[in-house]
């Protein structure tokens, strides 16, 4: 396979062969791959400033500042942190909540909290965007 072709660079798109492998390889890993789930995973990506990889990883890990805000909702199922180990500083963080009616409401009801955990994170970063909201099929 001709890795070469699959290279992501600064401002490319993901493809949606990357993006199919990622959301299986998510889901599988959290055990929420079945027929009929009605689970969402949010996906967003980064790119972090070399001086700040160990201050992004301690806030978007699976226990980091994100996941304990996310705790307060009981139709938060986890989240994963994915750093590319052939890109260095880009990474990749999976939400994965109950449904998206959830998440909206979780997100309209904690506003203001949300707002002041990615102010305190942005500095971590270059760049951050919203990959999408995807279900399990």
């Amino acid at each position: 396979m001709n890795t070469d072709k699959h290279r992501w660079t600064r401002g490319s798109v993901l493809s949606s062969e990357f993006l199919c492998v990622l959301c299986v390889s998510v889901a599988s890993v959290l055990g929420l791959f079945f027929k009929g789930h009605e689970m969402i995973q949010v996906f967003w990506e980064y790119t972090v400033k070399p001086e700040q990889v160990i201050n992004f990883e301690s806030h978007y890990a699976s226990a980091g500042t994100w996941a304990r805000f996310f705790q307060k909702s009981h139709d938060w199922r986890g989240t994963i942190l994915l750093r590319d180990p052939e890109t260095p500083h880009r990474y990749v963080t999976v939400d994965v909540w109950k449904d998206r009616a959830a998440y909206d409401a979780f997100r309209r009801e904690h506003t203001r909290e949300y707002e002041e955990i990615d102010r305190l994170c942005a500095e971590f970063t270059t760049a951050e965007r919203c990959i999408g909201i995807f279900e399990v099929v």
